[in-house]
Parts: structure tokens; sequence; C-alpha cells
């Protein structure tokens, strides 16, 4: 597998290039998808910035809507342990992504 790299909105993923409606946050591989983090201008309103995207560049979901805090404000951070996927949205709330669906358990509350 070659490795994945990205500029501005544009994903390079095993020689083939996808490009998003937003600049690129962040990028990282689990399993057999590209989860993207999508930088999101803060006078626009779009939670679901986090989008999966297969080794061959087909979108496969979005990532739902965070479920506490403010509904409308987008993910800011991404990681993975352990095979796993987690995502923080502004407010604080750390989230478990489900990797076959973008569906999210509230996980943990960070403190500021």
């Amino acid at each position: 597998m070659d490795p994945i790299s990205y500029t501005g909105a544009e994903l390079n993923i095993d020689g083939k290039t996808v490009t998003f409606p937003y600049s690129i946050a962040d990028a990282v591989c689990v399993k057999d998808l590209v989860l993207v983090l999508l930088e999101i201008p803060t006078d626009e309103d779009h939670p679901n910035n986090i989008v999966a995207v297969t080794r061959d560049g087909q979108t496969q979901w979005e990532i739902d809507t965070p479920t506490e805090g403010s509904y409308d404000q987008p993910y800011h951070f991404i990681r993975t342990q352990n095979d796993k996927v987690y995502a923080t949205n502004w407010d604080g709330y750390e989230y478990l992504i489900h990797l076959d669906s973008g569906a999210v358990d509230r996980y943990n509350k960070i403190d500021k």
C-alpha cells in the first residue's frame, strides 16, 4: 500500500486524487479506509466534516452529527488507537466512530 498525502482540498491515495469541497486538516488510515477531517470555515455550519474514503477513492460515508454540545459545530480533532477512531468536537466531547457507518457514540468529555 502506498502512503497517503494531502495538500489543500486534494487527497492523494494509491495514485488517485480525490478533491473535497474544503481543505483537509488531517487524514488517517484505518483498516481499508482513509478518514479525512475537513477544515470548515468559521462562518459555515457543517458538523459532518469527517469523510471515509476507500483506497480506490470512493466515499463510504460522512460522520454523524455530534449528539451532545453544539450540534452545528464541526469536529476539530481525530485520533486512532488500537484500530479504533475517535473524534472530538469544539465542545470537548469525544466520540467513538463506527467505521462501518460513520455513526458515533459519546466516549468521553474532555475538560478544557
